[in-house]
């Protein structure tokens, strides 16, 4: 090579660009789509022993066989597959960016079920070492868990400040009434039910009944003035009908920039900020329909002076609120006595707490590290001791 002034890396170069493999495409039917090669490897040792590594002015073409001896062998072995103390052949199946891991991965199962039951007779057995849909249908499940949790422990606020059992359960009923429509919209949106999504749900679960309760407590004063329930239903919701609505529109204007985010984080984010807003739009109809419908069949006044264990627990509750409310009423005017000073407290934390992300107390990360139950090892020892040969 010195002779005809070559270096190693330009026989290499000209040894990869003639044995190259490049994509040209894609064939897809109604369940499949095909990649599309167009090959240029080597079939045969000839092929390699007259690829032109260099042309001379005169014409004259350098050959990988005028330069180098051209033999048929075994790679080095660089990289084994092991698993249980056995041999191994490694597969690795990676998803499109747009495809479902899960329903991926359970496809892949389907087939290699198939596999090995084909190939039963040579022994071939397949196992799946690592399976990213494990931990992602865990999450799922967590989220689920999470969302009746939210479920249950709203309908127990929900019996506390009503102290009113009727009450709390008509107001619960807004919940299913609100998630099961936003699962239809959601449906025909192509939009599925993952972590993003059962987390914003789980946000909204308080959000579903916090019209609801307005409505009822709006209807609750009416009754109390001596109305009928008809009356007091009617009444009630034409009074607080545009405030719920502002405070619906509100919170639907938070969340629509996300749902319309473009690139990566919008794919990410209109998963998380579409279903709430399905959800807040479904709990504003619900509220102003099926609540006062109930309440004015099934509720009515109830009475805590009754020497029953409702009546002791609302009449504690109701004391509890009024001492909350005494309380409440002294800070108050000690803030109004003291304008000034509240108002530097307020500007110091509002700066204080900006300050924090320029100052380093708050980092930036596009998605924070999870913990999948994996445990990954590497060792780095002396090379005498683990090479492959040994």
């Amino acid at each position: 090579m010195k002779a005809y002034n070559l270096s190693p890396l330009q026989v290499l170069q000209a040894i990869q660009m003639a044995n190259m493999e490049i994509p040209a495409g894609s064939v897809e039917n109604e369940h499949i789509i095909y990649s599309v090669r167009l090959v240029a490897k080597y079939i045969n040792l000839n092929e390699l022993r007259n690829t032109v590594v260099k042309v001379t002015p005169s014409g004259g073409k350098m050959k990988v066989m005028d330069v180098a001896e051209v033999e048929d062998g075994i790679a080095t072995q660089k990289l084994i597959n092991r698993m249980d103390g056995r041999d191994a052949i490694g597969i690795s199946v990676k998803k499109q960016s747009d495809a479902n891991t899960v329903n991926v991965a359970d496809l892949i199962k389907v087939e290699l079920a198939a596999a090995e039951k084909e190939y039963a007779d040579s022994g071939v057995k397949f196992e799946v070492a690592k399976d990213d849909s494990v931990y992602t249908k865990a999450s799922a499940n967590s989220v689920v868990v999470d969302l009746f949790l939210a479920i249950i422990i709203v309908s127990i606020v929900c019996f506390v400040f009503l102290h009113n059992l009727r009450s709390a359960l008509i107001v619960m009923v807004a919940i299913p009434l609100s998630i099961v429509p936003s699962f239809i919209v959601m449906y025909f949106m192509g939009l599925s039910l993952n972590m993003m999504s059962l987390m914003a749900l789980s946000l909204v679960v308080g959000i579903f009944v916090d019209d609801s309760i307005v409505v009822i407590e709006n209807m609750y004063t009416h009754l109390e003035r001596g109305k009928s329930k008809r009356r007091a239903a009617l009444e009630g919701c034409n009074q607080i009908l545009f405030t719920c609505m502002a405070i619906t529109v509100v919170i639907v204007v938070v969340f629509l920039p996300l749902a319309i985010t473009g690139g990566l984080i919008g794919n990410i984010l209109k998963e998380f900020a579409i279903p709430i807003i399905i959800a807040t739009l479904f709990s504003l109809l619900v509220s102003f329909t099926v609540t006062p419908l109930l309440m004015s069949r099934f509720g009515k006044l109830s009475d805590d002076t009754r020497p029953t264990l409702s009546g002791r627990f609302s009449h504690s509750i109701e004391h509890i609120f009024e001492s909350m409310k005494i309380v409440y009423g002294k800070i108050l005017a000690v803030g109004l006595r003291h304008k000034v000073v509240v108002l530097l407290i307020t500007v110091v934390m509002l700066i204080g707490s900006v300050a924090l992300i320029p100052a380093g107390f708050i980092g930036f990360e596009f998605i924070p590290e999870t913990d999948q139950g994996e445990l990954t090892v590497t060792l780095d020892m002396n090379p005498q001791v683990t090479s492959l040969s040994k």
